[in-house]
């Protein structure tokens, strides 16, 4: 299957998302970082579209992670065969656990629900897994995977049975390693794509 880059899910795979929406909830998860932004609930300034970013930054390991270890300790751990050295993908690993780990408070009952997950070369089993947790929770919500392509044959392999049963809706591409700058491209691209407020709409027309 063909993946999509980014430029390709910004132009023409979030018009169609949104599209008809007058609501949208919108979670970025990663275990490094969306660049220019912080933690937290993002200031869209488009009404009805509530974004938080969860930044994990390579070393906020905390409650959240640990819970997910506790809700996870009978779950038998899965490897899809994507290995990168291991003392530098422990800490990621773990970041990524807990960032996603966050996802579901954050969202709360909401209708309208968009999850993008950075799965790189160093935590993508547990990512994938996270990603694939959450769609039994939100069996609804579109679910994106951003991912770099470093050994993306590999990844393919693995992604591409999750979107043909719809446990993932998109894989998105990036050749830059750490999701950083392609993960505020999205956000960007969707607060941009977002309509704007009616008010406003009438004041420039």
């Amino acid at each position: 299957m063909t993946f999509l880059k980014v430029a390709e899910f910004i132009g023409s795979t979030i018009p169609a998302l949104i599209a008809g929406k007058s609501n949208l909830t919108a979670t970025f998860a990663t275990y490094n970082e969306v660049d220019g932004y912080r933690d937290g609930f993002v200031d869209t300034k488009k009404t009805g579209l509530v974004i938080n970013v969860q930044n994990g930054n390579r070393s906020m390991l905390g409650t959240a992670g640990n819970l997910w270890f506790m809700m996870s300790e009978n779950r038998k751990d899965v490897n899809y065969g994507i290995n990168a050295e291991e003392e530098a993908s422990r800490e990621a690993q773990l970041v990524a656990k807990d960032k996603i780990a966050k996802v579901l408070p954050a969202l709360g009952d909401k209708e309208g629900i968009l999850v993008v997950i950075y799965a790189g070369l160093h935590a993508f089993n547990e990512s994938i897994e996270s990603a694939r947790a959450l769609r039994k929770e939100l069996a609804e919500a579109i679910i994106v995977v951003l991912t770099c392509d470093c050994e993306i044959r590999s990844k393919e392999r693995v992604l591409a049975p999750l979107v043909g049963i719809g446990e993932i809706n998109h894989v998105v591409v990036t050749p830059w390693c750490g999701g950083r700058s392609s993960m505020k491209e999205i956000l960007d691209g969707l607060i941009a794509s977002w309509p704007a407020p009616a008010r406003e709409t009438a004041q420039t027309t």
